[in-house]
């Protein structure tokens, strides 16, 4: 639901008590994201129906039927993205507030379920003036992205702009489980390991189908989300985690035979090797990102993964762990990328040391236990740092676009994963950065804080996709991103800090 709580204050200084008027003029719309709201769409027009209501409740007002229509409304972000720059909106009518002072009134617009619907528009229910725990925040947003979709449960990855995806959807369950949130995460979980095939899992699941399986992170995703939920039901839950376990082990089997999509552990390294766009920095065509070879992030997936399933394959673990070592490693940070096109062997691919965040992992997961090396891999990103997000890329690099805007293939793809500042792997640096002992936990809390402004600044309690490299990082892309909610979440319940959000 959105609520609209309006309040007078008590008679001003200068003895104004008169009787003021508010008028409120909602507007509705009900579209694609990738569509615009036209008044008329000719005499070919299609009428849609939509399911389900919209239910409008108004506590110390009164709402006056009377359509109207706005005309070539600007719609500045897909402006500034080179899409269609306005649409039409069309009102039901318009809500009337008279005030004297001391009275308040309340606006709730609520889609579908109404249950306890007076009682959320009760102007006595908001209150005023109290600070809220952060994480308290981040798990009511938490809620918005769990939706149910073709008759499964699944994960918004981000609104506007985005319907579900494989990878987004483990990374936002690391921290539905560490919020408490088993069943869904069983429910989704389970919902992914029955389109396991070949060690591979889909981006996409429509009802009884699945698609898009270029990717070589979601799988290993998958498998740190089953260990993380494993360790938190216990004993319990036994089938589940009988299936969850034959995935598990079905995807690090074909990881080592190969894959039908092309990913391959090379034998003599132990790293994983992957085609061109399948980690998260996946923009293609143009392909501004490629990352094929051996990922850093991939390797430290990997071999968290191996040590999860244990027994034999500990042994390979051992030998993924001394190879990220020998061929990663730098004198200021891990290498991001082995650049190996053809599938040669990490041997002989060529280390790209390009400084990104996707290191981090390299720690987060303890892929290797050198603290030394650990300490060095955070300094490395400390300078990709910006208010409550990390660049994709440092600033220095000649790759480095500073601002995500404008024609998507010319522009905004480049800049996506070379630059734009991202808030889901920002956390990853406080984790790493308490991990190693290069901040205390109540330091990582201050720096995760520093998210506080863009939640009470852009789409209230929720945290943004991306902003622009450059200052003054300008807000842009998903308003509401899944795996930024709970990302910060995780790392917030795992350092154990509470950091308050400004006054509501």
């Amino acid at each position: 639901a959105a609520r609209l709580l309006v309040r007078r204050e008590d008679v001003l200084a200068d003895g104004f008590a008169e009787r003021v008027r508010i008028v409120f003029r909602p507007d509705l719309e009900c579209r694609s994201f990738h569509e615009v709201t036209k008044a008329y769409l000719g005499e070919a027009g299609i009428v849609s129906r939509i399911d389900g209501n919209v239910h409008l409740d108004v506590q110390g007002g009164e709402f006056h039927a009377e359509p109207q229509w706005s005309y070539s409304v600007p719609h500045p972000d897909e402006a500034e993205r080179g899409q269609e720059p306005c649409g039409d909106l069309y009102s039901p009518g318009w809500i009337s507030c008279d005030f004297t002072p001391s009275d308040s009134a309340a606006i709730v617009c609520r889609f579908g379920d109404t249950k306890g619907f007076a009682d959320d528009a009760s102007p006595a229910n908001v209150p005023e003036g109290e600070t809220l725990p952060l994480a308290d925040a981040l798990h009511e947003a938490m809620e918005l992205f769990l939706v149910r979709r073709n008759g499964n449960k699944t994960v918004i990855a981000g609104y506007p702009w985005f319907l579900d995806w494989g990878r987004d959807t483990f990374i936002f369950l690391r921290g539905a489980i560490a919020d408490g949130r088993l069943d869904d995460a069983e429910k989704i979980l389970a919902a992914f390991a029955a389109f396991e095939e070949n060690g591979t899992l889909p981006n996409i699941i429509y009802g009884e189908t699945a698609g898009n399986r270029d990717t070589v992170d979601a799988q290993l995703w998958f498998v740190l989300c089953v260990k993380e939920w494993t360790a938190k039901v216990g004993g319990k839950r036994r089938t589940a985690q009988k299936l969850f376990r034959s995935t598990v082990e079905s995807i690090v089997e074909n990881y080592v035979k190969g894959t039908p999509n092309g990913i391959h552990v090379d034998k003599d390294s132990g790293l994983v090797w992957t085609p061109s766009h399948f980690t998260w920095m996946d923009t293609n065509y143009p392909a501004c990102t490629p990352r094929c070879g051996y990922p850093v992030d991939i390797q430290a997936m990997w071999i968290a993964a191996l040590r999860f399933v244990g027994g034999e394959w500990n042994a390979l673990a051992d030998r993924a762990s001394e190879s990220v070592m020998r061929y990663f490693a730098g004198n200021e940070g891990f290498a991001d990328c082995l650049d190996a096109w053809n599938g040669e062997p990490a041997a002989q691919a060529a280390a790209d040391f390009s400084v990104r965040p996707n290191q981090l992992h390299i720690v987060t997961l303890d892929a290797v236990t050198d603290m030394d090396m650990a300490r060095r891999i955070v300094d490395s990103c400390e300078r990709l740092l910006v208010p409550g997000g990390i660049r994709s890329l440092a600033a220095v690099d000649s790759k480095y676009c500073g601002c995500y805007s404008g024609d998507e293939d010319s522009s905004r793809k480049p800049a996506y994963h070379n630059g734009t500042v991202w808030a889901w792997p920002m956390p990853l640096y406080a984790e790493a950065a308490v991990k190693c002992g290069r901040l205390t936990a109540a330091q990582a809390g201050s720096l995760l804080a520093g998210v506080v402004e863009n939640i009470n600044t852009e789409c209230l309690c929720h945290v943004s996709e991306i902003a622009d490299g450059d200052a003054p990082h300008a807000q842009k892309g998903c308003r509401a991103q899944a795996w930024s909610v709970s990302e910060f979440l995780r790392v917030l319940l795992l350092i154990g800090v509470r950091t308050d959000l400004l006054k509501s």
